[in-house]
């Protein structure tokens, strides 16, 4: 195909008619710059032009479709002697040799898009003389229209020079999901892809809440979920440190901070910070993710005789217990044992005429450490006290005492 540029004459002034002879092929294009103030275009025979009409010399484009003679008259307006001059383009269309490779074409990717929606883009065909089949590969359809307005869709069509091919397809029904069709013409394609938007807000999450001993550091967790792609953690309140990694195992210290941080879906939102120095106190602290947030409460035991930090764990643990209104009302102490321990260690202690079924018998125990990562467990005549692989590698002291009636 080969596009012809012409130059009219002035039209701006004097009378009657210039006609120029270009012979074209229907591929073809002639782009006629028309050298005039303000000029129209009339007497137009098996040919198109775009636009119609102007000014100021700007460019009008012809073009053909079928075989044969064609003409088009560009004229304007002479203002001061109320008549028009003209200049007559006209000449001989041929077939020329079949062309059905298009010009490159490119649609529009939709980015952001609402999951499970109808989306619709076009393109216009250039640079054919030869209606050419157009195919697809993927979910998309297509609709072939001489206009900007698409009519069906379907998966089957011959499209045109200067035709628009109109494309469709539905967006994922997943968020951060890209749904692709290819479209091919005369062995041109494009690939036109429709993307979900990412899911940046998680899931709701929570902290556990800690009781402790007085000036202790304690430690808590949540994970985030629900996320397609990174997200950033803040604290909103509070005076805790956290730190972002991909297991519930405590990080190091020198990653606790209060700066934001990028957070990814499935990844753990650590915290830190030291319990009050005074009893039955609770430090809260706050702490969002892309628009979703949770509080952390660290508590301090109760002041001796009050109702928190330690209690008397009564035998047997399930069923019913003997009636205390004796005539020996006496709690006496039965054994006291105290130790240390260390990260992930146990301590046994074998206590004779103690029995875990006994319902006279009790048991008042606590410890220096995060109370949390402690736990004392019963069995015939021992008693086992052991320590989790909590966040500290301090040793934890105990105190056991056991009681009977």
């Amino acid at each position: 195909m080969a596009n012809y540029n012409l130059t009219t004459t002035n039209l701006n002034f004097g009378t009657g008619t210039t006609t120029v002879t270009q012979n074209v092929t229907t591929a073809d294009t002639v782009t006629v710059d028309v050298n005039a103030i303000s000029w129209f275009s009339n007497s137009v025979s098996n040919c198109s032009r775009s636009p119609t009409s102007g000014a100021n010399a700007n460019d009008s484009v012809v073009s053909f479709s079928s075989t044969g003679s064609y003409q088009i008259r560009f004229g304007s307006t002479n203002s001061e002697f109320g008549t028009s001059k003209y200049w007559t383009l006209s000449g001989t269309v041929s077939a020329g040799s079949s062309d059905t490779t298009p010009n490159a074409f490119s649609f529009t990717d939709v980015t952001s898009a609402a999951t499970a929606t109808v989306y619709n883009t076009y393109v216009q065909i250039t640079g054919i003389n030869t209606a050419t089949a157009v195919t697809v590969s993927g979910s998309g359809t297509f609709s072939i229209s001489s206009t900007t307005t698409p009519g069906s869709f379907g998966t089957t069509g011959n499209i045109s020079n200067n035709q628009y091919l109109h494309v469709r397809q539905t967006s994922s029904g997943s968020t951060n999901t890209t749904v692709s069709s290819t479209y091919t013409i005369g062995g041109v394609s494009d690939i036109w892809s429709v993307d979900t938007s990412p899911d940046t807000t998680p899931d709701p999450f929570s902290f556990t809440d800690i009781t402790a001993s007085l000036s202790t550091v304690s430690y808590s967790y949540a994970q985030i979920t629900g996320i397609d792609q990174s997200i950033t953690a803040s604290r909103s309140s509070g005076t805790a440190t956290f730190a972002i990694s991909s297991s519930t195992t405590v990080p190091a210290s020198g990653n606790f901070t209060t700066a934001n941080k990028s957070v990814s879906n499935n990844q753990y939102l650590h915290v830190k910070d030291t319990s009050s120095s005074s009893n039955s106190t609770t430090i809260t602290s706050t702490f969002a993710a892309s628009g979703v947030s949770s509080s952390w409460n660290l508590t301090t035991v109760a002041a001796a005789g009050g109702s928190g930090g330690y209690g008397m764990q009564i035998f047997p643990p399930t069923g019913s217990i003997a009636r205390l209104d004796t005539t020996d009302r006496t709690i006496r102490v039965f054994a006291t044992f105290t130790g240390n321990l260390t990260q992930t260690g146990s301590v046994s202690h074998t206590l004779s005429g103690f029995s875990h079924t006994d319902s006279t018998i009790g048991i008042d125990w606590e410890t220096s450490g995060t109370r949390q990562y402690v736990s004392l467990t019963t069995s015939t005549n021992t008693l086992v006290i052991s320590r989790a692989n909590d966040p500290s590698t301090a040793t934890t002291q105990y105190q056991i005492k056991v009681f009977k009636i």
